[in-house]
């Protein structure tokens, strides 16, 4: 295996990264506030999300520490809101014996089965649920240099009995003469990061752990000729499947095939470099979840656009094309609320929104609100990680959902006009034997 930081994959390329340019020129596209610009004022940036770009790895990392937090905060918020007890989340550093670590990690088969051994550790000796990740080299202690000392960070939540796991580890590693108490060798060491301090943000701290995560990659064998299948031989589409197509149709030949399948005359664009390196080497996971918060389930996503608003002063936040520009525009986003529950909760919850559903609708609330409602659902908004933002008030949602699309006797005599009623005005139209 070669290990490598991010950012440090100079063969990795993308000439959109970094802050975008308005059509090709020196203009750079701002957003900000429309009330004080001091106050908020951003770049419009481009990203691959890629944590081997040299532009994209922070950007990557951020991203990376939001979707773990989303995952491992489930179980300790859905806990909390049946209990009313809330777990504080915890930031362990995980050193195992350093030189039989340095030859572990340099085969990905050793190194994968000994991280699918602390997945399933952890759990049982208290660390309930959350996410591990590998760092293989730590700062000098003048930080002026990286030292190869491969260890693993976790972050989580449960009562972690470290020096129970530590003992039953130096007791297995010692039959295996991998640890021996006479001080030439070290044992497995556990660290509380900041014990006694309550983490301010688990999002932030798995972000900067990402920085400089592990990048793991290790070569395998490959089937060159399923591989140029692949390349050449367009799919052939229907109900999700992704069957090669035997024979080439004429409508399967006219069909947009970009990205599944490319013609002889198309083969000069690949970049067949990459496409090689792509496939005879793999990558190994930079970070694995653990515990209940694999029982997690997603029962939804709600999606909602809404204008973006500073936040200092709460004024909407606008585009500008460029620092002249004296018309922006606001800038809307489009707000995700993933809705999770656990996985012995999911038939319950969704059966009971079948019912209930509807009705929830009709009275102007939303699957979300009614997510929030429910103590067997968690959502980012009750994990106290996203606002709760809305463009419509209850009452304007229940109006929206009154009204209805009916189509009366045209008054010319002729055909049929479009009119929009309420649901009472429909059914009383409709006892009249106005409309059908």
């Amino acid at each position: 295996m070669v290990w490598s930081l991010p950012g440090q994959d100079v063969s990795h390329k993308s000439s959109n990264c970094g802050v975008f340019r308005t059509n090709g020129s020196k203009d750079v596209p701002l957003k900000m506030c429309l009330s004080d610009p001091k106050d908020y004022m951003k770049a419009v940036g481009s990203h691959c999300g890629s944590l081997r770009c040299r532009n994209c790895m922070n950007y990557a990392a951020m991203n990376a520490g939001v979707r773990i937090e989303d995952r491992i905060m489930t179980p300790a918020d859905i806990a909390g809101r049946k209990t009313g007890f809330w777990d504080s989340p915890k930031h362990w550093a995980i050193s195992p014996p350093q030189e039989w670590m340095k030859r572990i990690a340099q085969r990905s088969d050793h190194f994968s089965g000994l991280v699918d051994d602390l997945v399933r550790l952890l759990p049982a000796y208290g660390f309930y649920c959350g996410a591990i990740v590998f760092h293989p080299w730590r700062l000098s202690d003048d930080s002026t240099r990286w030292l190869f000392s491969p260890h693993f960070h976790a972050v989580g939540y449960g009562r972690f009995d470290n020096m129970r796991l530590r003992r039953d580890l130096a007791d297995a590693d010692s039959r295996l003469h991998l640890w021996d108490d006479d001080g030439s060798t070290s044992s497995w060491v556990f660290n509380q990061i900041h014990a006694g301090e309550e983490m301010r943000s688990i999002r932030h701290t798995l972000g900067y752990i990402m920085t400089h995560v592990g990048i793991g990659s290790f070569d395998h064998s490959v089937d060159w000729g399923r591989e140029a299948d692949d390349l050449l031989i367009p799919i052939e589409p229907g109900n999700g499947t992704k069957r090669v197509a035997k024979t080439i149709s004429t409508d399967i030949y006219e069909a947009d095939w970009r990205g599944t399948g490319l013609y002889a005359e198309h083969l000069d664009q690949v970049d067949w470099l990459r496409w090689t390196e792509e496939r005879v080497t793999g990558q190994v996971p930079t970070y694995r979840i653990f515990g209940s918060a694999n029982d997690v389930r997603v029962v939804d996503r709600y999606r909602e656009k809404v204008v973006r608003t500073c936040p200092v002063c709460g004024e909407t936040i606008g585009f500008f094309h460029s620092i002249r520009d004296h018309n922006p525009v606001p800038v809307e986003y489009l707000r995700n609320s993933t809705i999770r529950c656990m996985k012995d909760d999911k038939v319950l919850v969704e059966e009971y929104w079948d019912r209930k559903g509807e009705g929830f609708l009709d009275s102007g609330y939303t699957k979300l609100d009614f997510a929030m409602s429910v103590p067997q659902c968690s959502t980012p908004e009750t994990k106290g990680t996203q606002t709760l933002e809305s463009n419509e008030t209850v009452d304007q949602r229940r109006e929206r959902r009154d009204r209805c699309l009916v189509y009366v006797p045209s008054r010319s005599g002729q055909g049929l006009d479009p009119v929009v009623v309420t649901r009472d005005e429909a059914r009383r139209m409709r006892a009249a034997g106005i409309i059908v």
